[in-house]
């Protein structure tokens, strides 16, 4: 009987024919998992941008106006002030949340995510036991107790991702 060591020729042949064909799906495979991964970390990474500036944009008062949450009136045209600025020229300046209207920049050591924010006033209404919400353009007629703030971070691998909130001087 002969002893056999090692592989004949037809089985070497036919080990890197399969090989040829399962090594690729395989390559690709890892590849598309390599790319989604990259993805899901670029979103997770805008969605916890978003989260800091809405609560940035939170954390300021409703309203220039208004002295202290202790004194905030029922009468939303006694304190009522224009959206946007009012000579604040970043952030680090801001006393209220509408001057984050309008607000867009790139974000420092976080590169190619740019935030952009707007702020507007915001009705509800309840006609016919429905609840609507309506966005005024600049101003509501007369001003509400209520502003939407809407934050978008963008990155050019990903989906932008956008919060919206509603705040308001009595809730």
């Amino acid at each position: 009987m002969m002893r056999r060591d090692g592989f004949t020729l037809i089985e070497l042949v036919l080990g890197v024919v399969i090989l040829s064909v399962i090594a690729p799906a395989f390559i690709m495979g890892i590849g598309t998992m390599v790319i989604q991964s990259n993805r899901a970390e670029k979103m997770t990474v805008a969605t916890d941008l978003a989260r800091y500036y809405m609560e940035l944009a939170l954390s300021k008062r409703f309203d220039e106006k208004i002295p202290t949450a202790a004194e905030i009136p029922i009468d939303p045209t006694t304190y009522w002030s224009p959206i946007g600025t009012d000579g604040e020229t970043g952030v680090d300046q801001f006393d209220d949340v509408d001057d984050f209207h309008n607000y867009s920049s790139s974000i420092t050591g976080f590169p190619g995510y740019s935030v952009t924010m707007t702020v507007q006033y915001f009705s509800v209404t309840e006609p016919n036991g429905l609840w609507q919400a309506t966005d005024c353009t600049g101003t509501c007629t007369p001003p509400t107790n209520a502003k939407r703030v809407r934050v978008q971070i963008t990155h050019a691998l990903i989906a932008p991702v956008t919060l919206d909130c509603v705040t308001g001087a009595l809730y």
